[in-house]
């Protein structure tokens, strides 16, 4: 029988991670934990091994590798604005109000003293096994994210969702110092939460509502290596799916899908266009340090479809497709911007720089 084996799981476990001042260059320092409350990181790396037949026979003649390709995927309940910040590309603290915040921005022409379509890449550190020293250490440079997503449902605190893809690994079997504190901040529950459309209208019974940001990330590879050389992100698409409660007074989301203001409401050639807000700020003083806004405008419904069933209530299944943020927040210098949040982050979460 062998001997005592060291299992890793979610206990022993730490994910940090570290903005990159150059793609695909461990920092080396700089490294915050993640907490990952009631979630996952799942990790896929990829050898793409191709298979070379010849005439002849059947069998392969080699297995070769190609691409080295990296994926994976980050759940949990939201704490702070930091990968948030990493899917949007950039962070403006204001040091003024208490408690800090935090106006996200995505990368724009003007704005940008670089590529406007390269986003912030970071390094992402797993440690395994003794919570002091770890047993292995898995680093993943390169990484960037390709798509998040914000969602909240009745009942649950607001979660966040992320895929992201990375340049490459390196894995050390080697011992090293792993004392990091769990992020144990609070989360938002969900009754200090509201999903407004049009802007400062809250809907009534809504079941849950999902934002999805696309940043859709070319990966380019070159001959003379398998490594990935760079991840620009192209266009930004930006979806929002909602379930709320078919009632009577469903009429303004039906005249808005139809995009018609006279009932009886037919399709017509042009679809109403609105804003829509995001907004978690939750009362009391110690939870006002987990406060965001979500700023949407040009919404438009693509999709409605509902269920009727004997026995139970009959929900709206809402898809529509965004255009763009607006720039409003709370009142601070910068006082606008898509994505306003409020966390005890003492410094912004990323340069404006890759």
């Amino acid at each position: 029988m062998a001997g005592i084996t060291d299992n890793y799981h979610g206990q022993n476990t730490v994910a940090l991670m570290a903005q990159e001042a150059t793609f695909g260059t461990d920092p080396g320092a700089g490294y915050v934990a993640m907490g990952i409350l009631d979630g996952e990181i799942s990790i896929t790396r990829n050898n793409t091994l191709k298979r070379l037949h010849a005439l002849g026979s059947r069998t392969a003649q080699q297995i070769v590798p190609t691409q080295y390709i990296v994926t994976g995927t980050i759940t949990g309940i939201y704490q702070t604005g930091r990968l948030l910040t990493y899917a949007m590309g950039r962070d403006s603290r204001d040091g003024v109000t208490v408690p800090p915040t935090h106006y996200l921005n995505y990368r724009t022409i003007a704005a940008s003293p670089v590529d406007v379509s390269l986003l912030p890449s970071f390094t992402l550190r797993m440690t395994r096994g003794n919570v002091v020293t770890a047993d292995t250490i898995e680093t993943y440079t390169g990484c960037r994210i390709t798509s998040f997503r914000l969602s909240g449902t009745m009942d649950e605190p607001l979660r966040i969702s992320c895929d992201f893809i990375g340049q490459t690994t390196s894995d050390s079997l080697t011992a090293a110092a792993s004392v990091f504190a769990v992020d144990a901040d609070t989360v938002q529950p969900p009754q200090f939460g509201s999903f407004q459309i049009p802007d400062a209208t809250a809907l009534g019974q809504v079941q849950n509502f999902e934002l999805t940001i696309n940043n859709n990330l070319a990966q380019l590879y070159a001959v003379g290596s398998r490594l990935l050389q760079q991840s620009p992100a192209l266009k930004m698409e930006l979806d929002l799916r909602s379930t709320i409660a078919f009632t009577d007074e469903s009429a303004a989301r039906i005249q808005a899908f139809l995009g018609d203001a006279v009932d009886p409401f037919t399709p017509q050639n042009t679809i109403t266009a609105e804003t829509a807000t995001i907004l978690y700020t939750n009362a009391g003083a110690a939870a006002a340090l987990r406060s965001i806004r979500v700023n949407l405008s040009n919404v438009r419904i693509g999709e409605m479809a509902h269920v009727t069933r004997v026995g139970e209530v009959t929900f709206l299944d809402l898809t529509s497709q965004i255009q763009d943020f607006t720039q409003t927040g709370w009142g601070a210098v910068p006082s606008n911007a898509p994505i306003v949040l409020r966390d005890e982050a003492a410094a912004a979460y990323v340069t404006t720089t890759p």
